[in-house]
């Protein structure tokens, strides 16, 4: 998720907790707020659908449903209000109004486009059916996806990701071609063990027609990954959890990256696939120079990235300075900043999880995910590859600016 999809979701929240016109009480329900937030999974687990939450719940499904319909009635009237996060989302979906409730077939072929850039976590059918009942649009989601298929295919949609992130790999000097069987050196280091299931929720594998096999996944930016390598043209074979890298960090370890890649041109490269947050940690820093220290040796490329953007692009996101102000300001008042810290801060300022990341690469602040921690260093947060590449980033972002 980019962005654009974190600045949808926490508007939507925002949504959620919106009060009545004429008093302090809020609009929703504290069920219709917990079925929302469990039907589309904004308390970052997986999405349920009506018959999980209608056995959960004891309720018949058909319940559920109504329920979910009278949540968009109250966001149709905040609509009404112009109440300005659900006025965001209407104009994301719209794409500024152009569309404006339409419904036909470039206005469903934009929002399965814009699902597929910032929403990958959602279903097609849940996103769609969240459009259907936002916008108040009439038709079913099957019809809207068999018009699209009807009209252009849905492969070139779903491969855009993948031809995004193609310029972003970092080359060694030297790059090898191997043969086409080349892939058949590596398998899996690890086997999927349904008992994982329980423990880490979005874990699980599924069948690739490409490698004849099933592929283990780990999260579900990994399922969209190799969802998207699955279905390109320009990709040969890949192998998930391939081979060990040895790195320093605290000590000698090991680490494990999520995936090989072969392209059809003979060319390889590995990717290390984590949210954009989680990029700017030291650990994960220090993984990535590892991973291209061991690819540069073998003539393989290498990609840090979530699926669809690498952490170059938060140069090119728009800084929430009123957030960043914020942060330095509690530095300076305290050492680290912890999770609760950050969320409150996110809450105040309106700002997201993208930001606080662009805040950590500007003022070469340090991270840790667990526990979420953020300080002040004088060390440069960027590993040698990545400090390398992210001043030619900052320089062609300027040279660009001063052009027009």
């Amino acid at each position: 998720m980019d962005a654009i999809g974190c600045y949808f979701l926490n508007n939507l929240v925002l949504c959620l907790y919106a009060q009545r016109k004429n008093d302090n009480v809020l609009l929703l329900k504290e069920r219709e707020r917990m079925l929302f937030i469990s039907l589309y999974g904004l308390d970052e687990t997986d999405t349920r659908n009506h018959t999980e939450m209608a056995a959960e719940l004891g309720l018949c499904k058909e319940r559920i449903r109504q329920l979910e319909v009278k949540v968009f009635k109250k966001f149709y009237l905040l609509q009404r209000r112009k109440y300005v996060p659900v006025m965001r989302i209407y104009n994301l979906l719209t794409n500024q109004g152009h569309y404006s409730r339409s419904g036909e077939t470039d206005h469903i072929r934009f929002l399965m486009e814009f699902r597929e850039i910032h929403l990958p976590e959602w279903e097609i059918y849940l996103f769609l059916r969240f459009v259907k009942l936002f916008l108040r649009l009439e038709g079913s989601e099957r019809k809207w996806i068999n018009l699209i298929k009807k009209t252009s295919s849905r492969r070139n949609v779903t491969r855009k990701g993948l031809e995004v992130l193609l310029p972003k790999i970092i080359w060694p000097e030297q790059v090898s071609v191997f043969s086409e069987s080349y892939h058949c050196n590596f398998t899996p280091i690890r086997v999927y063990n349904p008992e994982i299931k329980k423990e880490r929720s979005h874990s699980g594998e599924f069948y690739s027609r490409k490698m004849n096999r099933n592929v283990f996944y780990e999260s579900k930016l990994e399922k969209h990954f190799f969802k998207r390598l699955e279905q390109s043209d320009v990709v040969r074979a890949y192998c998930e959890q391939p081979f060990k890298v040895p790195y320093e960090h605290h000590g000698s370890h090991y680490y494990v990256p999520d995936v090989l890649v072969c392209l059809t041109d003979g060319q390889c490269f590995v990717t290390e696939i984590k949210p954009l947050l989680m990029m700017v940690s030291k650990e994960v820093m220090t993984k990535y120079q590892a991973l291209h220290d061991f690819c540069n040796q073998r003539g393989w490329g290498t990609l840090l990235s979530d699926g669809v953007h690498d952490i170059f692009d938060l140069f090119h996101f728009t800084p929430n300075l009123s957030l960043e102000r914020a942060i330095l300001r509690e530095l300076s008042l305290n050492r680290t900043l912890m999770k609760k810290d950050l969320d409150r801060l996110k809450e105040t300022h309106q700002g997201n999880s993208i930001q606080v990341a662009q805040c950590i690469l500007r003022y070469k602040l340090s991270y840790r995910p667990v526990p979420m921690l953020v300080w002040k260093t004088k060390e440069a947060l960027f590993c040698p590859i990545l400090q390398r590449n992210g001043e030619e980033e900052t320089n062609d972002r300027i040279l660009e600016q001063n052009t027009f």
